[in-house]
């Protein structure tokens, strides 16, 4: 899954506000629904032929993009269009968002109270036999319920369903919460401990670094203590992988041998030179035999 994901669903939006209202009178309920997705990798995505399907519908263009770390709103409406303008702004006014919140839209379909799905799509590549044919991907998969084990706050009134863990499957209603609506705005990521919305290497080598200076700030386990286990908590339970996946694809295979060897670091006798992505999987600052 991912590395773009679900992060952010307003089923049941609740009235409009007074602000939204005075800006556009025939402002609904339905037209404050949104679906947020965040980019959790450190790199640009392109969701040419991407696309969002279950309870809704919706074709991302052709030249869309997710930047690394950044968030798309998707809602029921075009927000491009001359005739949405009074729309865009009071749905933008409802919540408080300006000019920097990108939103997308619109799509078919509503997001049901009683529970729905939503699925995104990435396009896979043509095969020589159909080059016309694109295979559709699943990228994320969320399907909610406005009962327990789901946070049920977000039914009635007014809050919506936020991720809680971006790389945690979508399904697992343990990984959702029930808070005040917040389009646009980056998900609170457990293990991003140099606070630039992604979870990936510089955080591992931060956390070892913590190791060294005992700074609390990577204490992630929450026991008074920077030590393996804080390491172990971030690379097993927040990156869902494991020791020696260089290029946090969730496996360790032959490509992050390739990886390490080609930075050359290995056994070098050089003091604290290397990092995750050169081989330093126990964190101290060298890659030897000891890291295998």
């Amino acid at each position: 899954m991912g590395p773009v994901v679900v992060s952010e669903i307003n089923y049941a939006p609740g009235n409009p506000s007074e602000a939204a209202l005075a800006l556009d009178a025939d402002l609904s309920s339905e037209d404050l629904e949104f679906v947020e997705i965040q980019n959790s990798s450190s790199a640009e995505v392109s969701l040419q032929d991407w696309r969002l399907r279950l309870g809704i519908d919706y074709n991302f263009e052709d030249n869309a993009t997710i930047a690394s770390g950044a968030t798309l709103v998707i809602v029921p409406f075009n927000p491009d269009r001359v005739d949405n303008a009074s729309r865009t702004a009071a749905f933008r006014a409802h919540y408080g968002i300006d000019e920097n919140v990108t939103l997308v839209g619109g799509y078919g379909g509503q997001l049901r109270d009683l529970g729905e799905g939503v699925r995104l799509q990435r396009a896979g590549q043509p095969t020589e036999d159909d080059p016309n044919y694109i295979p559709r991907l699943l990228e994320d998969e969320v399907i909610y319920d406005e009962s327990a084990p789901w946070p049920n706050d977000a039914l009635g009134s007014g809050m919506s369903l936020t991720r809680t863990v971006l790389q945690g499957l979508g399904n697992d209603p343990s990984n959702w919460t029930a808070a005040t609506p917040s389009p646009g705005s980056l998900a609170d990521q457990p293990g991003d401990v140099t606070g630039d919305g992604i979870v990936d290497a510089t955080d591992i080598d931060a956390v070892c670094g913590g190791r060294k200076s005992g700074d609390l700030q990577f204490d992630l386990t929450n026991d008074g203590l920077v030590d393996e286990a804080d390491t172990n908590f971030l690379i097993q339970n927040v990156l869902q992988t494991s020791f020696g996946d260089v290029n946090l694809d969730g496996k360790f295979n032959s490509s992050d041998l390739v990886l390490i060897f080609q930075a050359g670091e290995y056994e070098d006798n050089l003091a604290s030179n290397s990092t995750w992505a050169s081989g330093d999987w126990n964190c101290d600052g060298d890659f030897t035999s000891r890291d295998f």
